[in-house]
C-alpha cells in the first residue's frame, strides 16, 4: 500500500475525512432514497449510508416516510447498529425522538414547569402520564416520583 505524508496510507487519509460514529449517538443525515418498503437511506458522512427501516421511522403527523420526506431533506436518527448485514448503518428516528423528548422533559422538571397532561395510571411511585401526545407509533410514559396523595 502506498504511503503518503506522515506515513499515512490512502485508507488512513480517507478515514480521517469521515465521521466517527458509534452505537447510541444521534446523527443528522441527508436523505438519498426512500424505497417502496418505506425504508429511508441517508448520507450521514460515514463510509456507509444509514438506513431507517419503516418500523424505526417516526412521524409526529402520522405520515408515511414518502409523504413526510423527499430526497435531499435532512433527517435525525440514532445509530442502532454499525452494520445491518448488508453494509448499511442501522438507524432509528424513534430512538432519537424519545431522547429529545426525555431531554425536554428533564429540562422542564429542572425549571419547575407545571405539566398539564392526562394521567394514564397511578401506582405506588406516583403518577404515570402520557407526555407529548404522540401518534400511534410511539408513546413516552413518565413516572413522577416523590408524589404524595
Amino acid at each position: 500500500m502506498e504511503k503518503f505524508e506522515d506515513n499515512l496510507t490512502f485508507e488512513d487519509i480517507v478515514n480521517q475525512t469521515l465521521k466517527q460514529i458509534k452505537v447510541g449517538t444521534t446523527v443528522n443525515g441527508t436523505i438519498v432514497e426512500i424505497n417502496s418498503k418505506g425504508e429511508i437511506f441517508a448520507n450521514i458522512g460515514y463510509k456507509a449510508d444509514g438506513i431507517i427501516p419503516r418500523n424505526e421511522f417516526f412521524s409526529e403527523k402520522g405520515l408515511e416516510p414518502a409523504e413526510e420526506y423527499k430526497v435531499g431533506d435532512k433527517i435525525k436518527a440514532d445509530i442502532l447498529k454499525m452494520n445491518d448485514g448488508q453494509g448499511n448503518v442501522l438507524m432509528s428516528c424513534k430512538h432519537a425522538k424519545i431522547k429529545e423528548i426525555r431531554k425536554e422533559f428533564n429540562e422542564k422538571v429542572e425549571a419547575n414547569f407545571i405539566f398539564e397532561e392526562p394521567v394514564s395510571s397511578v401506582n405506588k411511585n406516583g403518577l404515570v402520564v402520557l407526555y407529548k401526545k404522540l401518534n400511534k407509533n410511539i408513546c413516552t410514559f413518565i413516572t413522577f416520583r416523590n408524589w404524595k396523595r
